[in-house]
């Protein structure tokens, strides 16, 4: 059965509705693969029964010359992650406990990659009924990927999400320089450390983050959830 999209009042059941779940992604991609970083968190009581999560990725602009003659198209879908079939999902009982997943897509020769973009759904199991969902623009995953292909450093930034500090920990003797960057690539903070440590978040760095942790050794970039 269809519904007339048009038709205002099928909306009305749902104004002023607040959802319980907050979800957030973030998304690193190599020559093969995108990752996917999924945050479930509780964000009021609530007695949601058994969920399921869909994530995946789309193009945010496709140009191909239609039947219909329409040449550019919009958000177009491109793939369901691993977990194709949607994960099974329960929202803890506690107000601002999370669940986190990881899941992954393949990436496809035909893919502009620079127009990529990951997106997640959570629903109610039984009744299809939207929870929440959330999607990040293309140009978020590129940062990550321009600097991905660098050496790997041993380090570790935690705890994630994050809140006003940040411990940063890396393998070797050298110095490391810690650059706090936001969703569009800008430097917003940078720090050298002698010694592993503590790192202040810096104000208005938003919802989603990238931490560079980079020494001798090499460069390790960790995509942090900010509360």
């Amino acid at each position: 059965m269809s519904a007339n999209y048009s038709n205002t009042t099928i909306y009305g059941p749902y104004r002023a509705q607040t959802s319980p779940a907050i979800v957030y992604v973030t998304a690193e991609r190599n020559s093969s693969t995108y990752t996917l970083k999924i945050v479930v968190k509780t964000a009021a009581t609530h007695s949601l029964p058994n969920l399921r999560l869909f994530a995946g990725v789309a193009e945010d602009t496709l140009f191909y010359a239609a039947p219909n003659g329409e040449q550019r198209h919009y958000d177009v879908f491109r793939a369901w992650s691993s977990a194709g079939g949607g994960a099974a999902v329960t929202l803890p009982a506690v107000v601002g406990d999370s669940i986190v997943l990881t899941q992954s897509v393949n990436i496809r020769a035909e893919w502009d990659l620079q127009r990529i973009y990951p997106f997640v759904i959570l629903q109610e199991e039984s009744s299809k009924d939207l929870v929440q969902a959330t999607a990040i623009k293309a140009s978020a995953v590129n940062v990550v990927s321009g600097i991905f292909q660098a050496k790997q450093l041993l380090a570790n930034v935690y705890p994630n999400p994050a809140g006003k500090q940040i411990n940063i920990e890396w393998e070797g003797s050298e110095p490391a320089r810690v650059d706090i960057l936001n969703t569009e690539g800008k430097v917003v903070s940078t720090q050298t450390l002698q010694v592993p440590g503590l790192v202040q978040m810096p104000d208005g760095i938003g919802k989603v983050c990238y931490v560079s942790v980079q020494s001798g050794e090499g460069r390790k970039v960790y995509t942090l959830i900010v509360e």
